[in-house]
This record gives structure tokens, C-alpha cells and sequence, in this order.
């Protein structure tokens, strides 16, 4: 039976590193990503992107600010005309007076807003332009970044101004058509009833009235009396009818004389 001879050897696969089995232009990129410069031109590629579009946002921004501020800008001017067109009253006239400084004063507020936000844009593109000429792009990225944040603040601020300038606008139209408030009335105090005072009779006892005078209660001095003229005393009212005999009513100076002696 055949054997092996122990004494030869087999050949073996040499030892070594794995990566010298791997393609060259493999080998190579790996080198060029792992070196720093690589990796600082990976850097500034997307630094270059980021100002770009910090320098975009910043515009858009500069845009909206400007057109809050000819908002803002267009009702002052309608506030100052309503305001010169007058009012129906005084306070009315003041009320529209102030309300139309209010707009005037938040439309400039918002020009203001809008310039500061054009600055802002201007810096974003000085950086945007810095970065792309390849010079320190990463800090251009950062200075757009800033700037951007600088210009949506003012347009935050051009929002609001031009938002109070409508309102002022509205208020001074409300107030120039306000209608007179009517001054109050005094209140008319209530009529108050005489105090009455009732004696009472006790029952069989005569009531004696004053003596009857026919010159005092013939009022027109016609020589007669009629019933308004005999009201004046109770006697001669309650017994008209009997006072006056021919009952034609009126009481002549005989028919008064007669009852008179009776009583």
C-alpha cells in the first residue's frame, strides 16, 4: 500500500494582507477620503450649497418685508385721507386724528423693517459670492446663515407694523363716521300730592262753613254767580241747584239773599 512520504512538504498560500487582493482605484479613493484634504473639499462642497441657500432665503425675505411695508405705506395713506375728510363730531375728528399718526408712524416703522431686511439679503449674497470664489466657504456659509436669520427677523417686524398700520386705518375710519352721543336727560322728579288732612265729624253734629260773601265769590262782578265762581265755597257749591230758584244757572243777588237768610 502506497504511503505518503511525510518528509515532502505541500505548498501553502502565503500570508498576508487582504487589500492586496482589492482593485487599485479602489485602494486609492479609500486613501483619498481618509486623507484630511479630501475631506476639508467634501466640507467646503457643502458649505457652498448652505450659502446658496441662505442667500435664497434671505431674498425671499427682503421680498415679503418689502411688500408688507407698501401695505403698511398704502393704509396711511387712506387713514390721512379719511382723517381730512372730517368727522360728525369733535371727539370724533380727535379719535381719527390719532389713529392716523398711529398708521403713519407704523408705516415707517415698516419701511424701516424692509430696509434692514434688503441689508441682510445684501450680506447673505457677499457671503454666498465669498463662498463660491472657494474662499474659506465655511465661514461664508456661516455669515450667509446669520444674515438670513437677520432678515426673517425684520420681516417678522414689517408683519407687525404693517399690521398695525390697517388697524389704525380701520379705527380712523370708524371714528370719522361715529354718530353724536346725545346728552343725557335729567330726570323729571315726580309731582308730589299735597298732604291731606281729614277731620272727621262725629255723626249728628252740624258742619258750619264760613259765611258766605257774594261780592268775594262773584269773580266778574256781573251781579250773578255761576257754578265755576260758587265752587269756591263748599256751601253755596253743594246747594246750587237749591240756591238758584228759577234754575236758569246762574244764582242773581235775590236768589243768594233768600238763601242766605235761611241758613
Amino acid at each position: 500500500m502506497n504511503r505518503s512520504n511525510p518528509s515532502i512538504a505541500m505548498p501553502r498560500r502565503p500570508r498576508g494582507s487582504r487589500s492586496a487582493h482589492l482593485p487599485a482605484a479602489l485602494l486609492v479613493a479609500m486613501a483619498m477620503a481618509a486623507s484630511p484634504a479630501f475631506a476639508q473639499a467634501g466640507s467646503e462642497v457643502v458649505a457652498r450649497q448652505d450659502a446658496d441657500a441662505e442667500a435664497a432665503i434671505a431674498v425671499g425675505e427682503a421680498r415679503a418685508a418689502r411688500q408688507q411695508a407698501a401695505t403698511a405705506q398704502e393704509a396711511a395713506r387712506a387713514a390721512a385721507q379719511t382723517r381730512d375728510a372730517g368727522a360728525m363730531t369733535a371727539q370724533g375728528a380727535a379719535s381719527a386724528q390719532a389713529q392716523a399718526h398711529v398708521a403713519t408712524q407704523s408705516s415707517i416703522n415698516a419701511r424701516q423693517a424692509a430696509n434692514e431686511a434688503a441689508n441682510a439679503a445684501h450680506r447673505a449674497l457677499g457671503a454666498q459670492s465669498v463662498a463660491e470664489a472657494g474662499v474659506n466657504p465655511v465661514a461664508a456659509a456661516h455669515e450667509a446663515r446669520e444674515a438670513a436669520n437677520q432678515a426673517a427677523d425684520a420681516t417678522a417686524a414689517a408683519i407687525l407694523a404693517s399690521s398695525q398700520a390697517q388697524a389704525a386705518a380701520e379705527a380712523t375710519a370708524l371714528a370719522t363716521t361715529a354718530a353724536p352721543v346725545p346728552a343725557p336727560v335729567a330726570a323729571t322728579p315726580s309731582p308730589v300730592a299735597p298732604e291731606l288732612t281729614v277731620r272727621s265729624i262725629p255723626s249728628g253734629q252740624a258742619v258750619e262753613f264760613p259765611p258766605a260773601d257774594f261780592g268775594v265769590l262773584d269773580i266778574d262782578h256781573d251781579q250773578s254767580l255761576t257754578p265755576g265762581e260758587a265752587s269756591s265755597h263748599a256751601a253755596v257749591a253743594a246747594q246750587f241747584e237749591r240756591i238758584d230758584a228759577d234754575a236758569d244757572g246762574r244764582v242773581s243777588t235775590m236768589e243768594f239773599e233768600a238763601w242766605a237768610n235761611l241758613r
